[in-house]
């Protein structure tokens, strides 16, 4: 127990007590009032704790599934739980038990997170703290998940940023060696950036023309390996790397650290800023090469969508559809249809305008 001075409005104590690792406490004008509230807030913090449920509490339930994510899942993933989570147990002030967690209160934090950011954020929101219910409920504990009651928010669709083809020819002539060859791979490959920021030379089969790219985008979060075919540019680019390299099972090795390129890494973080600027183009990150590619192999006409799905590395067609649905469909070939159906239209119209022209 403690008792400050306090000169604010109330009273002129302000007194402290915790139990069970919360504090609580109150201004009070005397040290008696002080402690007649504590006995008060300590029998009801009692009678609450008497019948709340055993088992786990809210922190140990994060703490378990936090940690299950970090054997599975990306480190940018698990970040971002830990980030919806932890906002979440800071909304509610103390631990307490998944079973006093409402539908009205976990409609309520998600509303806040919505007011606050977008629909698109209140809904990863509502995705992390419902997965982490789930998880626990495939564990084996009895609880209900309030979360699956909260309905998602719309998200309005939006299309991918796709660069052109001489916004690409402007940003590879202005790259440096080191630009250029992680550029031209994820543009050979239609690889994810870290796919091949990952790359390692047991992943490069020269005698076979293969490349091994691995993705930890799966359910369960284990790695999954997806070969790519080897094409002239990229032996070229790899045999030379092979030819140069420090040492080290890195294709790219940071030469400060002897170790990969991280994410936020200087080189990888800005160098779509920096090459954009250079070449005097609008900005498109590294992930736009991944959708020009696509957008080129679709508009071709000479790929499936089961051969853009493998191109991709998706586990489901589904998804694939879905990446496609996202870009700007090439239309040039239903020109000659449109300029025939639309012609035709005229040219009746103007028949039809002579013919009543003519009566009158």
């Amino acid at each position: 127990m403690a008792f400050k001075p306090y000169k604010g409005p109330g009273g002129k104590y302000r007194m402290r007590f915790r139990f069970k690792g919360n504090e609580y406490s109150r201004v009070v004008r005397t040290k008696a009032d002080g402690e007649t509230w504590k006995q008060e807030k300590l029998a009801e913090l009692k009678k609450a704790d008497k019948e709340a449920p055993d088992g786990l509490t809210l922190s140990v339930m994060f703490e378990t599934y936090m940690d299950d994510c970090r054997a599975r899942m990306r480190p940018q993933t698990v970040d971002e739980k830990l980030r919806h989570l932890t906002k979440f147990a800071d909304s509610l002030g103390q631990d307490v038990y998944p079973e006093q967690i409402s539908i009205k209160l976990a409609q309520s934090f998600i509303s806040s997170v919505q007011r606050d950011k977008t629909n698109k954020t209140a809904n990863r929101y509502l995705r992390t703290v419902k997965a982490c219910w789930n998880w626990h409920i495939k564990k084996g504990e009895r609880i209900d998940n309030p979360w699956n009651n909260v309905e998602k928010y719309p998200e309005e669709a939006h299309l991918k940023n796709v660069p052109t083809a001489e916004q690409v020819a402007a940003v590879l002539m202005a790259a440096n060696p080191f630009q250029s060859d992680y550029l031209q791979l994820i543009l050979q490959t239609a690889a994810r950036p870290g796919e091949i920021r990952l790359l390692k030379w047991d992943d490069v089969i020269f005698d076979r023309k293969v490349l091994i790219l691995w993705t930890r985008k799966r359910r369960g979060g284990g790695k999954t390996p997806r070969p790519a075919h080897m094409t002239k540019t990229m032996e070229t680019i790899l045999r030379r790397r092979w030819a140069n390299h420090p040492g080290g099972p890195w294709v790219f090795t940071h030469p400060d650290t002897g170790k990969n390129y991280e994410r936020h890494s200087n080189a990888i973080q800005y160098m779509m800023t920096r090459l954009c600027k250079k070449a005097d183009v609008s900005f498109f990150d590294l992930y736009s090469l991944r959708h020009y590619v696509s957008q080129r192999v679709i508009d071709s006409g000479k790929a499936k969508p089961v051969d853009v799905q493998r191109l991709l590395g998706h586990q489901r067609l589904t998804t694939t559809d879905n990446y496609i649905k996202s870009l700007v469909p090439d239309m040039h070939n239903l020109d000659d249809v449109l300029e025939s159906i639309l012609g035709q239209n005229e040219e009746e119209n103007a028949q039809k305008g002579a013919q009543q022209g003519g009566t009158k």
